[in-house]
This record gives C-alpha cells, sequence and structure tokens, in this order.
C-alpha cells in the first residue's frame, strides 16, 4: 500500500528488499555517504536512533549497535 502512494507523490525510496538487514544497510550506508559527501565546512550530522524504525531491527540492543556501528565510519572517513 505504501509504494504505490510514494510513486504517485513522487517521492524516492529504496527497494523492495529480500530482507529488513538489506534494508537496513542501505539507509545506514545512504545516511553516511551523504554526509560524507558535505562540504568541508564548520558543521553539525545529527543522527538520532529515536526515530520510529519501523520494525527495522531485531530488537532495541540491534537498533544501538548499528547506530554505533554507522557513528563509527563516519567518524573514520
Amino acid at each position: 500500500k505504501l509504494i504505490p502512494l510514494l510513486e504517485e507523490h513522487k517521492i524516492p525510496y529504496y527497494g523492495p528488499f529480500s530482507s529488513m538487514d538489506d534494508a537496513t544497510l542501505k539507509s545506514y550506508t545512504s545516511a553516511a555517504q551523504k554526509a560524507k559527501d558535505l562540504p568541508d565546512l564548520p558543521q553539525v550530522v545529527l543522527l538520532s536512533p529515536g526515530c520510529a524504525s519501523f520494525e527495522m531491527f531485531k530488537n532495541e540492543f540491534d537498533r544501538g549497535n548499528q547506530f554505533k556501528n554507522l557513528v563509527g565510519l563516519l567518524l573514520e572517513a
């Protein structure tokens, strides 16, 4: 039901995916790449694990671990 609405309103989305892990990886990878591509100016990138996840994670621990991994990737870039 959601995909036709996204297409109707020309809202970009990634998918469908074979698993929720694939969807989560794509979302995090996309966010990390966009942050990395920002110009080298004084900037703040706010990453909030408090937003609705729509069952993208196994549990709250998985969500926290994936968030920590993403932050680590951004710090390495």
